[in-house]
């Protein structure tokens, strides 16, 4: 198993920080508690109901919300004090559970099979669940008061997904566009050095201080979380037609042999007698006797 979870705190929250940490810590602990009660759901080639999916999705909503009433109380603070949002995914074998409640990006990289031998593998990037923090600016959904309805869930398919990304929308305003259809190539170069365990943490503090980075940014807090499978696809060939039969050259007939005739077919020579006629030889007459 392996999990995401991005916490966001409200800016208008003079301590939502300790929210976003407990809730980060919470969640991570209860996928590892739930772990083969999770595997069971999410092992299984047929992928759950509709209604189990929903099911899971707001029992991890509401024990993502209890922790902030936990910290909130041992603090002596309201709730709206340590609010904070969610986005959150947990992979297994067969398929991935994600969930996200307030802004911020949750994006999937999906892999196809290569159109030549010595062609790399093609991915491309997808957002799941709805864009937007609201219907006015600087308005979104938090934890504490996030209604069944605002908790967007969905299940995917593993077979054809070779990454997974999580980001607070401070991160999200330089790597996706504003609907969600475009995401930034150095998306996908950040999630290769990942796959090949070559992303320290530090080039990507540096990133997000980097002037280009910075530039007309909205100044929000920035968080990515990234997940990378070594999903290998061979190149197969598509297969060859099958060869069209050959037509056999046209060939005259051969008349057919003349069989010789059979012997009692043979018509035989006459005989010729002894006198040299060739007629049969008939019997003598006897004289006869004059009176």
């Amino acid at each position: 198993r392996a999990w995401l979870v991005v916490a966001d705190g409200a800016g208008s929250s003079p301590v939502s920080d300790w929210g976003a940490q407990a809730v980060v810590t919470g969640m991570a602990r209860l996928v590892q508690t739930l772990g083969r009660t999770l595997s069971d759901v999410l092992d299984s080639p047929e992928p759950p109901a509709q209604a189990r999916t929903k099911e899971w999705a707001l029992l991890l909503d509401n024990h993502a919300r209890g922790l902030l009433v936990d910290v909130a109380a041992s603090e002596r603070r309201p709730v709206r004090d340590v609010r904070c949002t969610l986005l959150m995914a947990v992979l297994c074998k067969q398929h991935a559970l994600w969930l996200k409640v307030g802004d911020g990006v949750v994006v999937v990289q999906e892999t196809a099979a290569p159109t030549a031998a010595d062609a790399p593998p093609v991915r491309h990037f997808r957002t799941l669940g709805q864009m937007g923090k609201g219907e006015f600016a600087n308005e979104t959904t938090f934890l504490d008061s996030a209604t069944p309805g605002d908790v967007q869930f969905g299940l995917e398919p593993l077979a054809h997904i070779s990454g997974f990304a999580a980001m607070s929308d401070g991160a999200a305003e330089k790597l996706v566009s504003l609907d969600g259809s475009q995401v930034a190539a150095h998306l996908a170069t950040l999630m290769e050095q990942l796959r090949e365990d070559n992303l320290p943490r530090q080039q990507l503090t540096r990133m997000f201080y980097e002037p280009a980075f910075c530039h007309q940014s909205t100044g929000d807090d920035r968080s990515l979380a990234m997940l990378a499978r070594p999903l290998a696809r061979a190149y197969v060939p598509p297969p060859e037609p099958a060869p069209e039969p050959t037509p056999e050259p046209a060939h005259e007939a051969e008349p057919a042999p003349a069989s010789a005739p059979s012997a009692a077919a043979t018509p035989s020579a006459p005989q010729k007698s002894p006198q040299g006629s060739s007629s049969p030889q008939k019997p003598a007459r006897k004289p006869r006797k004059k009176k």
